[in-house]
């Protein structure tokens, strides 16, 4: 379970691939907040401030394809 923590201090932060660009608020009680991030490539996604901030959420999933031709 994550900690509260302040949606509108994310914004403008980097957090992996992903950059906050908007609190979304939350979508329900046990989702958490929402932030609208857009990743390097140029995704634009809702994520859960939660992932963001304690690293399961690192890019839209662009980044995937690199670590499977690396192995």
């Amino acid at each position: 379970m994550c900690k509260r923590i302040n949606a509108a201090d994310a914004v403008g932060k980097a957090y992996g691939h992903w950059t906050v660009t908007a609190v979304m608020g939350v979508r329900a009680a046990n989702q958490g907040t929402f932030v609208m991030c857009r990743c390097k490539c140029g995704t634009e996604r809702p994520v859960r401030l939660c992932l963001l901030r304690n690293g399961r959420s690192k890019s839209c999933g662009c980044q995937n394809w690199k670590s499977i031709i690396r192995h």
